[in-house]
C-alpha cells in the first residue's frame, strides 16, 4: 500500500480555495491579508506559483496550519506530476524543497555540504548523506527544529528554524572530533563562571577561558552562523559532555563574553535536565523562561545591575573616561559596560562605540 500513488494529484490552490469559501473571502481579500498581489494569489490558487518558505509562513498565519503543511502540500503535488511533467520541472521541485529546508549555497560556500555534481540526483545524495537518512524526507524537521527555537523574538517573520536546526547539526559533527584531556566538571565550571570578569581584563583572557572551558571537560567551537538564523551562541550535550558555540555575528568582545556567560547559563542550569540544546540569539527581547534564566546569570556574572545603577545615576553624558573608572571599579573590559549602558538605553548607540573592541585574533 506504501508504494500506491493517489489516483486524484490535488494541487495546493485547490486547499487554498477551499479556506477561502469556508471563511467567504475572496481572491483579492486573501492578497490582501498576505500582504502581496491578487495576481500572486491567482497564481497559487492555478498551481502557477510554487509556495516558498515565505508564502508557506504567511498562509499558515492566515488559515491556522503550520508553514510545514503549506511546503508539504507543494511539494508533494509537484513530485507527484511524473506522469506529465519534464524531468527539469520536477528537478525544479526537488530543488525547491530542499532550499526551503536548507540554505544549500551558503553551505557549500562554508565547505559544510560537498556535492559531487550539478544534477538535482547528486544534490539529493548529499543532502541524504549529510543528514545520513535512507531517502530525502524532511518530516524529521518539524519536531526536532521548533521547540528549541525560543530565544529572541526580533526577528521572528524571518528567522527560520530548519535552517537554525541544520546549522546545529554542523556544530554536532563538528564536535564530534574535538578531544580532551579532562573529565566534564560541574565544580570547575562553576568556579569558572565566578572568575570571568578577571578573563575579560586580560589581554590573553579569550584564549586563557577557552583553556580553562576545556580544562573543565567543556567543548568550545566557533561556527558561522548562517543567513535567517541569527544565532550568537548554543549550548548543547555530546556524549554526556556540554559544549559551547560562538559564531562572531557580531565581532566585539562585549558579544563574546555575554554570549559566553550565557551559554555556562544553559550548562549549570538546564543542560541534562529534559534538554540537550539551546540555540541563542540576543536581539531584542527574551520571552522563554530558560532564556531568561540563563540571561540572569549571565548578568550577575558580568554585574549588569551594577552598570545600569551607576548609569542610571549620571547626570549628565557619559564620557569614555567614566565607563573606563566604572570599568575598573568592577573589574571589567570596558566594551561590557558600553554594551550593557546600550542594550539598557542608558547610552546612545552612535556613543562611545571605539570602545566597542573587536574579539577577532583573540582565539
Amino acid at each position: 500500500m506504501a508504494g500506491l500513488k493517489p489516483h486524484l494529484n490535488i494541487p495546493p490552490g485547490e486547499f487554498i480555495l477551499e479556506e477561502l469559501e469556508s471563511r467567504h473571502w475572496t481572491q483579492d481579500d486573501l492578497a490582501a491579508i498576505l500582504a502581496t498581489t491578487p495576481k500572486t494569489v491567482s497564481q497559487l490558487i492555478n498551481g502557477k506559483a510554487y509556495i516558498t518558505l515565505d508564502m508557506a509562513k504567511r498562509l499558515a498565519k492566515a488559515f491556522e496550519q503550520s508553514p510545514q503543511y503549506w511546503l508539504n502540500l507543494d511539494a508533494n503535488y509537484r513530485l507527484r506530476l511524473n506522469e506529465k511533467a519534464s524531468a527539469a520541472e520536477n528537478g525544479i521541485a526537488m530543488r525547491a524543497m530542499i532550499y526551503g529546508y536548507m540554505p544549500i549555497r551558503e553551505m557549500v560556500k562554508n565547505g559544510w555540504l560537498l556535492i559531487p555534481g550539478k544534477s538535482v540526483r547528486d544534490l539529493a545524495a548529499a543532502v541524504t548523506s549529510f543528514w545520513d537518512m535512507d531517502t530525502l524526507d524532511f518530516g524529521f524537521m518539524k519536531a526536532a527544529a521548533l521547540p528549541h527555537c525560543r530565544s529572541s523574538e526580533a526577528h521572528a517573520e524571518k528567522f527560520n528554524p530548519y535552517f537554525a536546526y541544520t546549522w546545529y547539526h554542523v556544530a554536532r559533527n563538528q564536535a564530534k572530533s574535538v578531544s580532551f584531556k579532562a573529565p566534564w566538571n560541574r565544580a570547575k565550571v562553576e568556579e569558572l563562571a565566578r572568575r570571568l570578569p578577571e578573563f575579560t581584563t586580560m589581554a590573553d583572557g579569550v584564549r586563557l577561558f577557552i583553556r580553562e572551558l576545556n580544562a573543565a571537560g567543556v567543548g568550545f567551537l566557533r561556527l558561522q552562523h548562517l543567513s535567517k538564523t541569527y544565532l550568537d551562541g548554543a549550548a548543547f550535550m555530546l556524549n554526556g559532555r556540554p559544549f559551547v558555540v560562538y559564531t562572531m555575528r557580531f565581532d566585539r568582545l562585549d558579544n563574546f563574553w555575554f554570549t559566553m556567560a550565557h551559554e555556562l547559563g544553559h550548562i549549570l542550569l538546564h543542560l541534562g535536565k529534559g534538554e540537550d540544546y539551546f540555540l541563542d540569539s540576543f536581539d531584542g527581547e527574551l520571552k522563554d523562561i530558560k532564556e531568561k534564566e540563563a540571561n540572569q546569570f549571565a548578568e550577575g556574572c558580568l554585574a549588569s545591575e551594577k552598570i545600569r545603577q551607576w548609569g542610571r545615576g549620571r547626570s549628565g553624558r557619559i564620557s569614555e573616561y567614566d565607563v573606563r573608572m566604572i570599568a575598573r571599579q568592577l573589574r571589567l573590559e570596558p566594551s561590557i559596560v558600553v554594551g550593557c549602558l546600550q542594550h539598557a538605553k542608558l547610552l546612545s548607540t552612535r556613543n562611545l562605540n571605539k570602545l566597542k573592541t573587536p574579539v577577532s585574533g583573540r582565539f
